[in-house]
């Protein structure tokens, strides 16, 4: 009997350990993400006149210019020994010579969609203590949507945002092809209630004035007399870190660029497409960035990707800030223009330099660009803040590298609850045609869904001016759902538990049969 006694006791210690360490298994989508969008903004068949355009599956299976290098010293950025990350790493071996597009995995999250969760994020990124400089609080405030008398989204958009005399806010917009637009908490005067909005559509026609109240969540701005249109234009702009840790990695993605902007020009013959280039590294190195200004020469655009080599580095931060700031600096077209902007990168600003980041991105929302980071290898918690508050801000998606692939080193879980996995180049495509479709589309293939990590990795910090958090005031619900434990480990403790206890009755009985 002691024998068996032992055995069940290995057995219930091995359940108990299997259960504390034992995460929920991946599951599907159980609920649809919360949205700001409300019922104006659902995504359902497109209204009359925006037909007659390709989905996401169609696109999927369709198969230079002066440069500006900026080169300069900054006392604030010392480099002192060499980073791991940046140290160039040896790459796997390839199954071909060439590196074929359609290898990179990636996930995708919109914040927009699900912005109590976005929020949540920002809210313990902050309360972290990693952020020593001066951060925009990019939590929304307030979403304006133009658009016709029938729904119709009016994109390109030109949108002034006054706050009451005597409190002296004003802010330029411009809306995207869905005819929105994002303000942020951090935009304007936090005690104003109402504001004066004047929109100037793209065809040049009468502005007209509205006033709204900040008590909405979504302002609806109606202009008569406008005859919506999906964009026949198309600005396309590639914003890629070349840091040595980047190396294990970038000949992939150079792979993957050129297959999605070759698709582009031949799944829509009829939008005029325009691409640029904006390389960077960091204060110190070779150069800082390397700007190529928008072309309609594929080639071109081909040449100078194809030249482009991984190096330099030698610290965590890169110069984030000077790349966004020359790609607000780009020849956007104004007018009814998808334009977008995609950031590949594995890094944060320096600290003294993630207001300018954010500055930066301001200006690209001015113009009515559609920021979309493509987080590589390497990422962490500073380099996903930025990232995320800038698509957040400009209304685009964060994206980020997966190890679905087996390509590169691995790739931290962004913070968030879950996500589908994709491939590279459908994804990219996908945001590509959103924006030319004027609404959200949905992923045609998912290889995968994936539960995020909510946890961040640091314990916490000091909380920053105004976010001040009160636990007495928290609901009992939130604390008590931060205490849990990962779904399905309950049921591994009770077995645990329960054999156990026929462990320990076994051996009091034994006891007193002798």
């Amino acid at each position: 009997m002691r024998r068996f006694t032992s055995h069940f006791a290995l057995i219930g210690l091995f359940l108990l350990a299997s259960g504390c360490g034992t995460a929920a298994p991946d599951s599907t989508l159980t609920s649809a993400p919360e949205s700001l969008s409300g019922p104006a903004w659902a995504h359902d068949e497109p209204a009359a006149g925006f037909a007659a355009s390709p989905s996401a599956a169609e696109v999927a299976g369709t198969s230079g210019p002066g440069s500006d290098i900026v080169r300069s010293e900054d006392p604030r950025h010392k480099s002192g020994t060499t980073h791991d990350r940046d140290r160039p790493r040896a790459e796997k071996p390839l199954r071909r010579q060439d590196r074929p597009s359609g290898q990179l995995t990636a996930g995708s999250i919109d914040d927009v969609e699900r912005s109590a969760e976005f929020c949540q994020f920002l809210d313990q990124a902050l309360a972290s203590g990693l952020f020593a400089g001066v951060v925009k609080d990019a939590r929304p405030r307030v979403m304006l949507h133009v658009t016709t008398p029938d729904g119709l989204p009016i994109g390109g958009a030109e949108l002034t945002v006054e706050t009451p005399a005597g409190q002296g806010s004003v802010l330029q917009l411009t809306t995207g092809s869905d005819g929105r637009a994002m303000l942020s908490v951090s935009d304007l005067d936090v005690q104003a209630q109402l504001c004066q909005v004047t929109v100037r559509p793209p065809d040049g026609s009468r502005p007209v004035r509205r006033e709204l109240s900040f008590e909405k969540e979504v302002c609806r701005i109606v202009v008569d007399d406008y005859e919506a249109q999906r964009p026949q234009q198309l600005d396309l702009a590639l914003i890629i870190d070349t840091t040595g840790s980047m190396g294990d990695e970038l000949e992939y993605l150079k792979a993957e660029l050129d297959d999605i902007v070759a698709r582009l020009r031949e799944t829509f013959p009829n939008v005029d497409q325009r691409f640029a280039l904006i390389v960077y590294r960091d204060q110190g190195d070779e150069y800082v960035s390397r700007r190529f200004d928008f072309t309609r020469s594929l080639d071109d655009l081909r040449g100078e990707l194809s030249r482009q080599r991984a190096a330099g580095g030698g610290d965590m931060p890169e110069a984030v800030h000077v790349a966004l700031e020359q790609a607000a600096g780009l020849d956007w077209r104004p007018g009814n223009v998808a334009r977008v902007a995609f950031l590949v990168g594995d890094a944060p600003p320096h600290d003294c330099d993630i207001l300018a980041a954010f500055e930066a991105t301001i200006g690209l929302r001015a113009g009515g660009v559609r920021l979309y980071p493509v987080a590589s290898s390497g990422i962490d918690l500073k380099a996903e803040f930025v990232m995320r508050s800038a698509a957040f801000l400009t209304m685009g998606q964060y994206l980020f590298l997966t190890d679905h692939s087996g390509i590169g080193n691995a790739h931290a879980k962004p913070h968030t609850s879950q996500y589908f996995v994709e491939h590279l180049d459908q994804l990219m495509v996908r945001m590509i045609t959103s924006e030319l479709c004027g609404r959200r589309l949905q992923p045609d293939e998912v290889l995968a869904i994936e539960r995020g990590d909510m946890a961040l990795p640091y314990g916490p910090g000091p909380i920053l001016p105004g976010q001040e958090q009160d636990l007495q005031g928290t609901p009992q619900s939130q604390r008590a759902a931060s205490l849990s434990l990962p779904e399905g480990t309950g049921l591994w403790l009770t077995l645990g538990a329960a054999l156990l206890g026929v462990c320990v009755y076994d051996s009091i009985r034994s006891r007193q049969e002798a």
